[in-house]
């Protein structure tokens, strides 16, 4: 009767305390590493402005080319377009 409730106690303060993380921890990399691989989504493209292409247009690059790119991508036929942008300087 005071076995099952001391132990339980005693894993709950270890967890609690957080020593217990890093056996976590290992346990989940290990599930990581042994589920199947998944095949890779053909629908899903990243469009990424490099260097380059900053060098080339210039930055911040304009409302107007970026119009023109969202066009392009439109004439896919997409669900959704998301764009992550961080202006610091106004357009």
């Amino acid at each position: 009767m005071l076995t099952a409730p001391a132990v339980a106690g005693l894993l709950i303060g270890l967890r609690y305390v957080g020593l217990l993380q890093p056996f976590e921890l290992a346990a989940l990399d290990e599930f990581f590493r042994r589920r199947p691989s998944e095949p890779v989504d053909e629908r899903v493209v990243i469009v990424e402005v490099n260097e380059e292409d900053v060098r080339k247009h210039g930055l911040p690059i304009s409302d107007t080319k970026l119009a023109k790119m969202i066009t392009s991508i439109r004439k896919q036929q997409p669900r959704a377009i998301g764009l992550h942008i961080y202006r610091n300087l106004p357009v």
